[in-house]
């Protein structure tokens, strides 16, 4: 019975690196190949640089793949537009309701006006970034724009004495802690796809 033959560096090469930018791929390759020739057991590819699927997992922990910044390089613009006009009109419905009260109910005004606010600053913050960067920033917080804005309302509800229910109540006290994780699972991704745009040369 024959023994199988040893995994090449070729194949190993291929299968942990296949969905990377290219820039990305040959800066890892000549790394991976360095690494091979200085351990003692340069023909033991698998043994030296460990199971190709496993390391391919850990570099999509640490950079984008081809598809995913092919994705972010496409503006998508809709979404963004779509979101804040509906903002938009939630503050101007807002407005109306604390005019039409005389002042006296702002609980439906609170939580637009803050997230036009804080999306202007964001808007202005990533204005002089590369479009691939100020597009990923502008997303990842329309994202959290529309839930914040329905937060907002809620927690005013809530604290001026209005009952929305035992569910709606946790929610109201978790969803910081929701945020928090929104935040920072985008914060990874923002340090991934700066890690990427080093290697594939893109301005950062």
């Amino acid at each position: 019975m024959t023994s199988p033959k040893p995994m090449t560096l070729h194949y190993w090469l291929t299968v942990a690196l296949k969905d990377l930018p290219e820039p990305v791929q040959l800066r890892l390759e000549d790394e991976y190949r360095a690494h091979l020739l200085d351990s003692e057991s340069p023909n033991d590819v698998q043994g030296v640089l460990g199971d190709p699927n496993m390391v391919k997992k850990q570099l999509g922990s640490l950079y984008f793949t081809t598809y995913k910044l092919k994705e972010l390089e496409q503006a998508k613009r809709g979404r963004n537009i779509f979101v804040h006009t509906f903002v938009a009109a939630m503050a101007l419905l807002g407005s109306w309701i604390a005019w039409d009260s005389h002042g006296k109910d702002l609980t439906q005004l609170f939580g637009p006006v803050s997230v036009l606010l804080i999306s202007a600053v964001v808007w202005g913050c990533s204005a002089r970034s590369p479009l691939i960067k100020r597009q990923f920033v502008r997303s990842s917080w329309t994202v959290s724009a529309l839930q914040i804005m329905l937060w907002s309302g809620w927690t005013i509800s809530l604290l001026s004495g209005q009952s929305l229910g035992a569910f709606m109540g946790y929610y109201v006290a978790l969803f910081p802690a929701l945020m928090l994780y929104q935040f920072w699972d985008a914060r990874q991704n923002y340090l991934r796809l700066d890690r990427t745009l080093r290697l594939v040369g893109t301005p950062n």
